[in-house]
């Protein structure tokens, strides 16, 4: 019942930003969730969340690397996205291959970037709580 709920709770908040002219194009949701989510078919894959027949959320998960733990639904057009560069390369994509010395033919490859977005319209910008026990506050 409770992933039901929040589900519901981002269909709502998601028609509140439309009602007031915003586009949500993406949202902020914790694994767990999103995995509950795809698990009882309120979502068909794990990057769109579809809320309408017009509205679909690209979805950016919590991870190990990124932890976080409430959900954010944001219009793209209410900040400024800008990248950071690698101080050392100059270069905004950081890409890292370590082989394994036991097997040559296996490595690690990690492939990252950084983001920074500075929130220009805080109207824009919804955050969703969800406290133990898994009720939601906006």
């Amino acid at each position: 019942r409770g992933h039901e709920e929040i589900f519901n709770e981002i269909k709502s908040v998601v028609g509140s930003l439309k009602e007031q002219n915003y586009k949500p194009s993406v949202v902020f949701i914790p694994l767990e969730i999103l995995t509950e989510f795809v698990k009882k078919g309120l979502a068909k894959t794990f990057e769109y969340l579809r809320i309408d027949e017009d509205t679909e959320l690209k979805v950016i998960s919590s991870s190990k690397l990124t932890p976080f733990e409430d959900i954010i639904i944001i219009d793209k057009a209410a900040g400024i996205w800008t990248f950071k560069t690698d101080e050392e390369t100059g270069e905004r994509l950081i890409i890292e291959i370590r082989e394994y010395d036991a097997d040559k033919s296996k490595a690690d490859l990690l492939v990252k970037t950084v983001v920074n977005f500075r929130i220009v319209d805080t109207e824009a910008i919804k955050i969703l709580k969800i406290e133990q026990g898994g009720s939601i506050s906006a």
